[in-house]
């Protein structure tokens, strides 16, 4: 759980590490275990088992985050006596070293409570309140005050090695939530926190064997090491003399593996036992590297590339990944309990507010409320997670690019949670997904049947996406739709558990619902047909089913195709029981038929929409606002090129340098991004030249609407930069040296290259000279020129005349493949019709420019163009949270107090809707609107965002003007 005392609320993912040594820093100590916290789900609050599996978890996050794998160790605290007499010993207050901890999860009366024995029930979880204990799958835990570590006599922790600028030395610091949630901590200090001050403590780099560490001995222990002489025997002798533990028991350091985990999962068991040992080469080399450090001796930097080499032979990235992945899976029980108990907690809390007639308003900003609710931001985390499990290819990325097979998983994962809370499941024709919380006076026996759009015209829905971009983040549309599962699971669980019924005081006919939406393909995998995002496209009623199905992708696969696949697989699931929903595909035998059995989109059309979303979090969180709603969606304009020609890669990065600069020139709510680029057709025959280099630049992948530009890290940018300053330079050398050397360019891809609305990550292309041969002098000047520029300019942020570049590479090679046909997209938002005609009119002439010079050929087809849609005047909540780590980018994360924040003021809203009479004339925007804080709303009004969403659709039911069509030839 986040501790929320922190004086400023905010997330910074960079840790700044010693450039030596590259140890993180001291300062950064207390930002790594915020971060921890804000990023995983764990058991934290459970400190009876898993220590050792939270300890992998932990050591794969720091890993991730840029820490060393050198610089991170297990530690291992254990009871001073490990005989067998005090091993049969059970009780703690028999055994003076026993280790214990205050229990998290002990409140005296929490325990005993219906309403949470029904909850964990739902969950199979066992109770015994006769003997105050929980079974949860493997793991018995037990109500008290205080618990022991009865089985392993022993807690595992994670350990990181910092470098402490101003005492010139490295420190090893604890870091251990469940027993610390507030600092990092010397590993002594693990004594005091289990209560036994002559414990052991032992340390381990990662898969190194556990050993005694000379500088946390006690006095005794100096002693006992004296006294057995320390030069004779074995490391494990030596601590069985200590300890007293018998061969084979828990106390045997020869039973030990190298994380140490108290399970019996044969495979895996054998698979840490294999490894353990192979790490302990890192211990020696890590103090040599340290002792060099603190007496700044020369040879810091070769013996850190000696750790590093290390670090990959042993392939310690991939064990951590194993191990990380396994203990999750072995801590979901006790993550199960974590979370019920704190969503109990949380719940019993709101029921009371609502029934005392409390306004929740005033909560939103208040550290203390929000603390009482933490529970209900765990549980959706906890949705946030499963969802994004779902999504994983085998390599840990998040792929649910619309309608694939991963897709097909995260949209069986909704459904299942939409079962959970209670919504009644429909999916339409198109594959969205629809889930509606009817209260107990609407009969639903036959699903509703043909009152469905009177019934929906009434509703507030939810909505957003579950689709994502390739290798995305967990919450960029997730979001929207798990919190709308989040809020009907809440209201269902009141009435439940606190006898709390839906509000609504409505005298028609028909009572307000609620509807939760997972509109399908908002980020635009498949095009064509003049549809943008298909699943709300239809619901509004602005693009027809039949439309729809005949759209394809990249790989010209057919919507209606792959819907059909999607289908089959929730008929299956709905045939073994797994699923409940309204549509009936037990006896379809055919793709239509499955087709006929969804549902006409247009039944779930409403003006009230409300959709949480996380792009432009930076920008939030610069003015210390956790949320804004969107006065405004900036229009787009998306289309796609073929430049052919001798120099058509070089145009193709003249075109995108131009762009930029050209729209940079206007307001600052103007985007211009140019992707997918893809030279793979028209290959000449790759020929010898006399210099090349291949070159690769890393930026950040991040969204192409949302991301200011003084926030990306574009590499396709810094490709078009690097490779002017190439030509400058050649054209440089020819007129100081009387040569005619030809300047080639070539090979350019770009990554991702799938979707048009992503800022790239990685472009790679090969810089070359055609030419046989050229002076010793050129070649040192560019292969050093140009590494030097780059790192002179390139690696700078945008502000200071860069482009952000992480990292680049530059290979000698023999060859250039160039091509005399490429392809590229561009991807334009502005936040009025005027400014996209006067860029547009501005650009093509830009683009004719270049034809022209480089004697080119250029065509381009328009995929996509939609005005900007106002949505404080159509009533659509477009609600924007604070983030960190971008959009569209692995690194997505939230607060958990913000995440808190958004569920509760939905919440808020829903409960007030639903008691709403006429709806006659009725502005969902200005309803939210009421319920903000005021210093929050008025610090970004109005607020304008790049990203389209959904629930454009829903505002421009009515037809926009077209642009007028860019082209260049």
């Amino acid at each position: 759980m986040i501790d929320l005392k922190h004086k400023k609320e905010t997330l910074d993912l960079v840790i700044e590490t010693d450039r030596e040594s590259g140890l993180p820093l001291l300062q950064e100590s207390t930002k790594i275990l915020f971060i921890i916290q804000t990023y995983l789900p764990l058991p934290f609050t459970i400190a009876e088992y898993g220590c050792g599996k939270k300890a992998s978890i932990l050591i794969r996050k720091l890993i991730h985050l840029g820490i060393p794998a050198y610089a991170i160790k297990r530690g291992m605290i254990m009871e001073k006596d490990m005989s067998g007499e005090m091993l049969k010993l059970e009780d703690f207050r028999k055994r003076p070293h026993a280790l214990v901890a205050a229990n998290p999860l002990y409140h005296p009366k929490d325990f005993y409570q219906e309403p949470l024995l029904k909850m964990l029930a739902k969950k199979n979880v066992e109770v015994d309140t006769e003997n105050s204990i929980i079974k949860a799958g493997n793991y018995v835990l037990h109500h008290s005050r205080e618990v022991q570590f009865k089985m392993a006599r022993s807690h595992i922790f994670t350990i990181v090695t910092f470098w402490d600028q101003a005492q010139n030395k490295a420190i090893e610091l604890a870091i251990d939530p469940t027993l610390n949630t507030s600092e990092a901590f010397s590993v002594e200090e693990q004594r005091e926190l289990l209560h036994d001050d002559e414990a052991l403590i032992f340390t381990a780099p990662l898969t190194a064997r556990f050993q005694l560490d000379k500088r946390y001995l006690t006095e005794w222990q100096l002693k006992e090491l004296e006294q057995s002489g320390q030069s004779n025997g074995s490391q494990a002798s030596l601590i069985r003399k200590i300890n007293k533990a018998e061969k084979g028991s828990i106390g045997d350091p020869d039973q030990w593996s190298y994380a140490n985990n108290l399970v019996h999962d044969n495979e895996h068991d054998h698979r840490q036992i294999t490894q353990t040992g192979k790490g302990d080469i890192l211990l020696a080399a890590l103090e040599q590297m340290l002792e060099s450090r603190e007496k700044m001796h020369g040879e810091v930097i070769q013996q850190r590339q000696y750790l590093e080499s290390l670090v990959k032979e042993l392939y310690l990235h991939d064990i951590a990944d194993e191990d990380a992945e396994w203990s999750e899976k072995m801590l979901a029980p006790l993550a199960e309990v974590e979370n019920t108990i704190a969503y109990f907690r949380a719940a019993r809390q709101l029921a009371n507010w609502y029934k005392k007639g409390h306004s929740l308003q005033a909560i939103l900003g208040e550290k203390v409320g929000l603390k009482k609710l933490a529970g209900l931001g765990m549980r959706l985390r906890q949705r946030i997670e499963e969802v994004a499990q779902a999504s994983e290819d085998g390599e840990g990325r998040i792929d649910a690019r619309a309608l694939n097979g991963r897709f097909a998983k995260t949209i069986v994962e909704a459904i299942r949670q939409m079962n959970q809370a209670g919504l009644k499941v429909y999916v339409d024709k198109v594959g969205n997904l629809h889930g509606i919380l009817f209260p107990a006076q609407v009969d639903t026996t036959n699903g509703v049947g043909k009152e469905m759009k009177a019934h929906t015209q009434r509703a507030i829905c939810i909505c957003s996406h579950l689709d994502t971009v390739n290798d995305a983040g967990k919450y960029d549309g997730r979001l929207g739709v798990l919190s709308g599962i989040e809020v009907a699971h809440v209201l269902s669980d009141l009435k439940e558990y606190f006898n709390l019924q839906f509000p609504n005081t409505n005298k028609g006919a028909l009572p307000h619902l609620l509807m939760v939406t997972a509109f399908n393909g908002e980020e635009m995998y498949f095009t064509g047909e003049g549809v943008s995002m298909p699943g709300s496209a239809a619901v509004a009623g602005r693009s027809t089913v039949e439309q729809i199905h005949k759209m394809t992708n990249l790989k010209g696969e057919v919507f209606k195709d792959k819907l059909v696949e999607l289908l089959r697989l929730i008929q299956e699931k709905q045939v073994e029981g797994g699923l409940q929903l309204v549509n009936d595909f037990a006896a379809c035998t055919t793709g239509d038929g499955l087709l006929e059995c969804c549902f006409d989109p247009t039944d779930f059309f409403t003006r009230h929409t409300y959709e949480r979303h996380i792009e432009q979090g930076p920008v939030l969180d610069e003015r210390e606002i956790p949320l804004a709603l969107v006065d405004t969606v900036m229009g787009i304009h998306q289309e796609d090129f073929t430049i052919e020609g001798i120099r058509a890669e070089q145009g193709a990065l003249d075109i995108n340098l131009k762009l930029r600069q050209l729209a940079r020139e206007f307001d600052e709510n103007m985007r211009i991004t140019i992707g997918v680029m893809d030279s793979s057709a028209g290959y000449r025959t790759p020929k010898d030249v006399g210099f090349a280099l291949r070159c690769q630049l890393i930026g950040e992948k991040n969204h192409a609407g949302a991301t200011r530009y003084e926030d990306r890290c574009d590499a396709g940018v810094a490709a078009a930069r690097l490779a002017r300053h190439f030509l400058q330079t050649v054209e440089d050398w020819n007129a100081g040296n009387g040569t005619e050397y030809l300047p080639l360019i070539g090979g350019i891809e770009l990554l991702p290259g799938t979707n048009r609305n992503v800022i790239p990550e990685s472009a790679a292309f090969t810089l070359a000279i055609n030419c046989p041969s050229i002076p010793e002098a050129l070649e040192d000047n560019l292969n050093y020129g140009l590494r030097g520029w780059i790192m002179g300019n390139l690696t700078l942020k945008v502000k200071n005349g860069g482009e952000g570049i992480h990292d680049f590479s530059m290979e000698p090679i023999g060859f250039i493949s160039a091509s005399n046909q490429i392809k590229f997209s561009i991807d334009l938002r502005a936040a009025s019709s005027e400014a996209i005609h006067i860029f547009i009119k501005e650009a093509r002439v830009a683009i004719n420019e270049v034809a022209v010079e480089l004697g080119l050929k250029i065509t381009s087809a328009i995929q996509q163009e939609l005005m900007p849609y106002h949505l404080a005047d159509s009533g659509q909540v477009l609600q924007l949270e604070r983030s960190f780590g971008g959009s569209h980018n692995p690194n997505e994360a939230q607060l958990e107090a913000d995440l808190l924040r958004g569920t509760l003021l939905q919440l808020n809203v829903v409960r007030e809707f639903l008691q709403l009479g006429s709806l006659e004339h009725f502005n969902l925007f200005e309803f939210v609107e009421k319920h903000i804080p005021p210093d929050w709303k008025y610090n970004v009004r109005p607020f304008v965002s790049g990203a389209l969403h959904d629930t454009c659709n829903i505002a421009g039911k009515r037809e926009s003007p077209r642009v007028e069509r860019m082209t260049a030839n």
